[in-house]
């Protein structure tokens, strides 16, 4: 299972195996809350995720799946490119799918 994640002309697709990395960095506005939501109100969230997930590298690698489907250095991408996607398009809805 993957999410598919748009806001703006970008979308991408990665897979939900991250899931309790991204939950565990932005516990108080998860990446599926964030589906329907407004790009400017998703940037104080993945902003705050992107800077928890940087400053504890250990703990996240250790959170990657056994199966190797993901990685940190994956999750993490895909939070800065939607936080970009949301700062050039703040008006935009943002969709998530999982």
């Amino acid at each position: 299972m993957s999410y598919d994640i748009s806001v703006g002309s970008m979308s991408l697709n990665y897979t939900s195996n991250v899931v309790p990395m991204w939950d565990d960095a932005m516990p108080h506005l998860n990446l599926r809350d964030m589906d329907g939501e407004l790009g400017m109100r998703c940037i104080p969230y993945l902003n705050d995720g992107i800077r928890t997930m940087a400053r504890n590298v250990d703990k996240y690698r250790r959170m990657e799946p056994a199966n190797e489907w993901g990685s940190y250095e994956g999750a993490l991408s895909v939070l800065v490119r939607l936080i970009t996607a949301c700062e050039d398009n703040p008006h935009s809805t943002v969709h998530v799918h999982y």
